[in-house]
């Protein structure tokens, strides 16, 4: 009965496909043009995490990296609607980190999220466009 529960938790977990692409700036570059694009694609940033300000406060180190936070409450609001499971994923992220000297901009694809949405399907592919296109923009020179 236990390796029944533990197959069904684990069938109903969401994993989605993580994009990284390398970056052509440097960190700083890349994380001011991925915000500028968020903005520019009609996006609110709701909060910005950065991971390594966070680490020095406590006395670690680490390179670089920090997530954007961010979304359309009006898109965010329709999905939850139809799931509220889909909560968990929502607001957007990306992540933005240095890692072996190279600069990389990572999101989870939402063409990947299983959820039970009825209507919504089709804003994940565009969800998914818009973060390809904004990383794509943070990367490029």
């Amino acid at each position: 009965m236990k390796k029944l529960a533990l197959f069904a938790l684990l069938a109903s977990v969401v994993i989605a496909e993580q994009i990284t692409l390398p970056s052509q700036n440097d960190f700083s570059t890349t994380l001011e043009k991925a915000k500028t694009a968020i903005v520019a694609n009609g996006n609110k940033i709701f909060a910005e995490f950065d991971h390594k300000a966070e680490a020095t406060d406590v006395g670690l180190k680490m390179s670089e990296a920090s997530v954007i936070v961010f979304g359309k409450p009006k898109v965010g609001t329709n999905l939850m609607v139809d799931d509220a499971k889909i909560s968990l994923k929502l607001p957007l992220k990306l992540a933005i980190f240095n890692q072996n000297s190279k600069t990389y901009i990572s999101y989870e694809d939402p063409n990947e999220y299983k959820y039970e949405l009825k209507n919504s399907t089709p804003i994940l592919g565009k969800m998914s466009e818009m973060l390809k296109k904004i990383a794509t923009i943070a990367t490029s020179k």
